[in-house]
C-alpha cells in the first residue's frame, strides 16, 4: 500500500505540472475566449486542490513530529 503522504505528493506534483501547462495555455492567442473561460476554470479548481493537498501534507508531518 502507498503511504498516504507519497499519494498527496504526486497528486501535488501532477497538479503543479497542470497548473503550468494551463497557465501557458491562457497566454496563447490562438486559444478561443470560450476555450479560455473553461482553462481559468480548471486553472482554480486545480489550485484549490493544489492548496488543500499541501495543507493536509503539512497536518500529516505535523503528525510525525
Amino acid at each position: 500500500m502507498i503511504p498516504q503522504h507519497i499519494l498527496i505528493e504526486y497528486a501535488s506534483n501532477f497538479l503543479e505540472s497542470e497548473i503550468e501547462r494551463i497557465e501557458e495555455r491562457l497566454k496563447d492567442d490562438s486559444i478561443h475566449n470560450a476555450d479560455k473561460d473553461i482553462l481559468r476554470k480548471s486553472l482554480k479548481e486545480y489550485e484549490h486542490d493544489l492548496e488543500e493537498a499541501e495543507r493536509e501534507l503539512d497536518d500529516i508531518r505535523r503528525e510525525w513530529m
